[in-house]
């Protein structure tokens, strides 16, 4: 560095600017022109180098983020294409690779930012390649973990949500329900006998179906029924056959809380199957709902399957419950509402016999609501009878419910994800947590308004800011912080007594439970402590005697930032089921602090974690 002047320097780039092989430095100095450092590195012939520019197709244009491994003999390198380094510097958008002494590349492997993977294989070094986006897209997934000592891989389908923050319309709303998927379902949609899935995007993400080969890769062809959808967001979706012709059709649930209902953006879709995994969306009007979930079931017993589309929310009147539909499928040439009701802020759903009369039921969960069961009375009607068999009291966040006769006595139990006792709301049948709803400042807006249990005392979860933001009035009401500390209800705060409110919703329990089935009244008995340190989102669960286990995956990023995100426990298992009791426990093999949203079964002790707005991941069981 001889000959330079001192200068003061705060940002720098990089470029191959004389095309010779080496990368060169452009420095920005203050009150200096630029220096530019070139590089001699060519002076020495005996090292090898590749430069790879990258080139996206119409549909998939974006290269920042594309990462690229680069195999040779045996050693690896690998560099993620990221042009910004320095204050007000950018390098250009090559990814360059020294290779010592190394003559010959084996292969190049191409990641782009959607999870795509494209291999290439280069017959020359020492010379910049351009390596294109491939339009016929398929990526290829060993069912083998190659690298026995990970103990997960990442699975090349990211979930990116796009940008919304709830809390901006709705000021006092205690989560976010903008963020609910991934959509994911498994079934065997070409008809090979193998199990595909199909994992679907958030808003202004393509969807995308993993067909499964028979030596246990997955490929992904670009499907252009998906292309042409992806301004929807995908919160669930199941898998049945709507026209009985031997194949798995889908019906996918749109959602999303930055849309009003019956906005074009919320309206449901079915897809066709031709019977080989092509899919054509039938042209049907749906609902156009901010949806939670989605099931199917034959409950009149005619051969065509039918449905329960359960609403997430009202966009914009939090705590109100959408209505919910059970549909009748009018054999294939569209649906028949047999039921309408406003049953919760439902998260899921499940069909099962309950009481043992050869009839499906509906047992559902959802936000500010308990665990629901809607007995069917034959006659394509259906009776709420959750009181009658002990399950009022039961309001909870809850995610996630299975049905599974998990004490193997011959009744059906029900395992329910809820929020956890790590949390900052605590709650009891004495001391529940409460949600008001009704228009207190008569301005035409919903107020949703919480209060919880603190050390013995009833106060408000927002604070006075977001109240007065919400409700003006009250900046009159409460001119100082100490006359708000004083607040211990809702009379206090808004002059209107319970009685007289619209309506109040209450969690009584915030523990992940399971209820079992005694003679047709269910008691609950909560999970283990290590199934209470965060939220819990889905389960996977075995009742096999010899090797029995429950699995679930969670942690939610979805609250305000006054409530916290429970990140403390992406998920885990517990074996050895005896006597009510589980004899064992360990942590899934996955990323601490994933936002897991469900589990899938990939065959034997391989298993598929998928996240929202984050990777999804593989991972073995250990076997126990």
């Amino acid at each position: 560095m001889s000959g330079f002047k001192a200068s003061f320097s705060n940002g720098s780039a990089y470029s191959d600017l004389d095309n010779d092989g080496d990368v060169d430095l452009v420095i920005n100095n203050i009150n200096q022109k630029a220096s530019i450092l070139e590089n001699k590195s060519e002076d020495n012939l005996t090292n090898n180098y590749v430069s790879i520019s990258f080139e996206g197709n119409k549909k998939n244009s974006v290269r920042i983020g594309t990462k690229a491994y680069v195999y040779c003999e045996d050693k690896s390198f690998v560099k993620e294409l990221t042009a910004t380094k320095g204050y007000l510097s950018a390098s250009n958008t090559n990814l360059h690779f020294g290779l010592g002494s190394i003559e010959k590349i084996d292969s190049i492997k191409v990641i782009w930012p959607d999870g795509f993977i494209q291999i290439e294989k280069p017959e020359e070094i020492n010379k910049k390649i351009t390596i294109k986006r491939s339009n016929v897209e398929f990526s290829k997934l060993s069912s083998v973990v190659v690298n026995t000592s990970n103990l997960f891989q990442i699975f090349p389908f990211r979930h990116r949500e796009n940008i919304y923050y709830d809390y901006e319309k709705e000021t006092l709303i205690p989560e976010n329900l903008s963020t609910e998927g991934p959509a994911v379902v498994q079934a065997d949609f070409n008809n090979d006998g193998l199990n595909d899935f199909y994992l679907g995007g958030a808003r202004y993400q393509t969807s995308r179906i993993f067909f499964k080969q028979k030596n246990g890769s997955y490929q992904s062809p670009v499907m252009e029924v998906f292309e042409k959808d992806n301004m929807y967001e995908d919160v669930d979706a199941v898998s049945f056959d709507f026209d009985n012709d031997g194949d798995q059709d889908l019906y996918v649930l749109s959602g999303g809380n930055d849309q009003l209902e019956r906005e074009r953006l919320l309206q449901d879709r079915i897809y066709i199957n031709d019977g080989k995994g092509n899919f054509e969306r039938l042209n049907s009007p749906l609902f156009m709902t901010n949806g939670g979930s989605v099931s199917t079931c034959d409950f009149d017993k005619d051969g065509f399957m039918d449905l329960f589309v359960g609403g997430r929310s009202i966009p914009s009147g939090y705590g109100l419950s959408p209505y919910s539909f059970i549909l009748r499928n009018n054999q294939g040439k569209g649906f028949d509402i047999v039921q309408e009701e406003r049953l919760g802020m439902i998260t899921d759903s499940e069909w099962a016999d309950i009481n043992g009369d050869s009839l499906p039921d509906l047992v559902i969960a959802g936000d500010w609501m308990p665990i629901t069961v809607m007995m069917n009375n034959g006659d394509n009607s259906f009776t709420n009878q959750t009181s009658s068999l002990g399950l009022d009291n039961t309001n909870g966040l809850w995610n996630a419910i299975e049905i599974v006769d998990i004490d193997q006595n011959g009744t059906l139990d029900i395992v329910g994800g809820n929020a956890g006792l790590n949390f900052k709301w605590k709650a009891s049948t004495a001391a529940p947590i409460k949600l008001y709803l009704d228009d207190f400042d008569e301005n035409g807006q919903l107020d949703p308004i919480i209060f919880y249990n603190f050390f013995g005392h009833n106060i408000p979860f927002a604070s006075k800011d977001l109240l007065v933001d919400q409700m003006p009035l009250l900046k009159k009401k409460f001119l100082s912080y100490d006359k708000f500390s004083k607040v211990k209800s809702i009379e206090d705060l808004t002059g209107k007594s319970e009685d007289r409110i619209l309506e109040t919703k209450e969690i009584m329990e915030l523990r992940s439970m399971i209820y079992y089935n005694y003679d047709g009244v269910y008691k609950g008995k909560p999970l283990p402590k290590e199934a209470q340190l965060s939220s819990i989102q889905d389960f996977y669960i075995d009742t096999n005697e010899e090797n029995s286990y429950l699995m679930f995956i969670g942690n939610n990023y979805n609250n305000v930032t006054e409530l916290g995100n429970s990140n403390f426990n992406s998920g885990g298992i517990f074996y050895s089921y005896d006597n009510y009791n589980f004899g064992s426990f360990e942590y899934l093999p996955i990323p601490a602090h994933l936002n897991g949203r469900e589990i899938i079964s990939l065959g034997g002790n391989l298993f598929l974690a998928i996240s929202n707005n984050d990777n999804s991941y593989l991972f073995y069981k250990s076997n126990k």
